[in-house]
């Protein structure tokens, strides 16, 4: 079972253009393509028509290096901005989609595979919620992760994100302070046309509600409603987890750190120490104190973390 690192993860989330006032942070099924396609056209237009894979950062004039990405999402002049969709509404695209007869089949590839199913097979919407629901929520893909997961939500200085909901969808603009971007529909990847609601019924509705349950709650959104309750108050960020991944000597910063004792860190930031500490010549380097207060103290009271410190480790160190 593959662990998606946090420098795989933030790298290709965040999508900024040199130059631009706009940071995106990828929410897959919530208007992504299009939004990419979007600033593209702001921003470097005279590129668009040699772009076959949007998605592709070869082929895009995105920001690649994760060094600089992470020294870019500490600077509150840019504009960092996201979409976020109902859960229920979220999923059922992402099924019929990415899960689906006529899938993406490279998506579904790596579902499959991390939920030990056969990618041949096309299977009914609860044996994978079912599947999903008991698994590490951070190295889920992101088509099927938790919004507030692909958004590394309360770590990352946002200035903005809106509901899908509340978007024209004939005239698509999102607005800041000082900009609007018109959103175009180049990229459409509507699955109307191949959902089956039969498919769906309470029982699968209620996993679906289990496993998006921050999500309803961070993003204002309820089962009951397809409609967003209220707009989305952005979190204070945390300094830790952006702080953390940029500093150069990073056992030094945890020795400083965690001067004065233990400290409560949260699941997201437990998981950037160990994906960057994992390394050999890193680990060997650790006094035994940070490793009681990462370890004992945090990541054994967060089971997607043991489990991540485990699949780096195999054992706890003697």
């Amino acid at each position: 079972m593959h662990k998606r690192t946090i420098f795989e993860r933030i790298s290709r989330a965040t999508h900024y253009i040199d130059g631009s006032d706009l940071v995106y942070i990828e929410n897959p099924k919530v208007a992504c393509s299009n939004i990419k396609w979007s600033l593209i056209r702001e921003y470097r237009p005279e590129v668009l028509e040699s772009i076959n894979r949007i998605h592709d950062r070869r082929e895009t004039p995105f920001v690649r290096q994760y060094s600089d990405i992470v020294k870019l999402l500490k600077k509150p002049a840019k504009n960092t901005f996201s979409v976020v969709r109902h859960p229920r509404k979220r999923f059922v695209s992402a099924y019929f989609d990415k899960m689906f007869e006529g899938r993406d089949q490279s998506v579904w590839n790596l579902i499959s595979d991390f939920l030990s199913l056969d990618p041949n097979k096309v299977y009914e919407p609860k044996p994978i919620l079912e599947r999903l629901v008991n698994s590490s929520k951070q190295d889920l893909d992101p088509h099927v992760a938790c919004q507030h997961t692909n958004l590394f939500w309360g770590a990352l200085p946002f200035t903005k994100v809106f509901h899908l909901e509340s978007l024209d969808r004939n005239d698509t603009k999102l607005s800041f302070s000082d900009f609007t971007l018109s959103v175009v529909d180049r990229q459409s990847h509507s699955t109307s046309a191949k959902v089956n609601a039969a498919l769906f019924d309470d029982e699968a509705f209620g996993m679906i509600d289990l496993l998006y349950e921050q999500d309803y709650d961070f993003f204002n959104y309820s089962p009951e409603s397809e409609k967003p309750i209220k707009e989305i108050s952005v979190p204070e960020c945390r300094s830790f987890f952006l702080d953390f991944l940029d500093d150069g000597r990073p056992i030094q910063y945890l020795k400083d750190f965690f001067e004065e004792g233990p400290q409560k860190l949260t699941p997201l930031e437990t998981e950037a120490v160990i994906d960057r500490i994992s390394r050999q010549s890193l680990w060997n380097k650790m006094p035994h104190r940070l490793i009681d207060f990462i370890i004992v103290r945090n990541a054994i009271q967060q089971r997607d973390n043991i489990d991540r410190f485990n699949y780096y480790y195999k054992e706890f160190p003697s």
